[in-house]
Formats: structure tokens, C-alpha cells, sequence
């Protein structure tokens, strides 16, 4: 005899949940990256232009104090140096004259010196 279990309940289907992934954003959120997007870009834009305000007797400094502070023979950095109009002059102290003429020869070397003026002394 077949026995009756009553009505058949069928699962109803779930109601999906609406989920915000990373590519869904807010109002709030698309104005949030706009406004980042934004000052991105002005910071990008401006970095050359500060570049540009550098004279170019700034950029020869830089780069000759780099060339002298990496400079394996001379091995000092107690060297004042001064650019006016592509003319280097260097002042201060060395141990000997061969590092005194060591100086000059790596400031020649610096793109864009037109002259040197050599001012160290030498100790010994």
C-alpha cells in the first residue's frame, strides 16, 4: 500500500544577493578614483617642470660633487665647489698634489665645464 507523506515541499531557489566586486564602485567611489586620476596626472605634469626649474649651474653642481664623492682615489668629500656660468671652482684640502691635480681632472670630465678653478690645497 502506498503511504502519502503528505504534500511534496520543493526547495524554493534562494534570492541571489546583489555583491559589489572591484569593477562595480559607488557614486562616491568613481568620484573618489576621478579625483585621484586627477591629481595623478598634475603631479606627473608638474615633476618636469620642476626639473626645468633647475639652472643649469645646478644640474653641473650635482653633477660634479657626484663625480668627486664617487671618486675611489680622491676619497673625500671635504671639497667646496661653486658653479658660475659653466666655470667650476673647487676649494679645500687634499692630502698631496697628486690628489690635487686629481681633483681637477675629474671636474673636467663633468659634461658642460667650460673651466676649472682650482683652489684646493694640498697638505703635504
Amino acid at each position: 500500500m502506498p503511504t502519502s507523506h503528505g504534500p511534496v515541499h520543493r526547495r524554493q531557489p534562494r534570492e541571489q544577493t546583489k555583491r559589489r566586486t572591484a569593477s562595480r564602485l559607488s557614486p562616491s567611489g568613481t568620484r573618489a578614483l576621478g579625483v585621484f586620476s586627477v591629481l595623478l596626472f598634475l603631479i606627473c605634469a608638474a615633476a618636469p617642470a620642476a626639473a626645468q626649474d633647475e639652472s643649469p649651474d645646478d644640474l653641473m653642481y650635482d653633477r660634479v660633487i657626484r663625480k668627486l664623492v664617487n671618486d675611489r682615489q680622491l676619497k673625500t668629500n671635504a671639497l667646496n665647489v661653486s658653479v658660475k656660468d659653466a666655470v667650476v671652482t673647487v676649494g679645500g684640502e687634499v692630502e698631496n698634489e697628486k690628489l690635487r691635480r686629481r681633483v681637477e681632472k675629474v671636474v673636467k670630465k663633468v659634461k658642460g665645464v667650460k673651466k676649472v678653478v682650482n683652489n684646493v690645497r694640498a697638505r703635504n
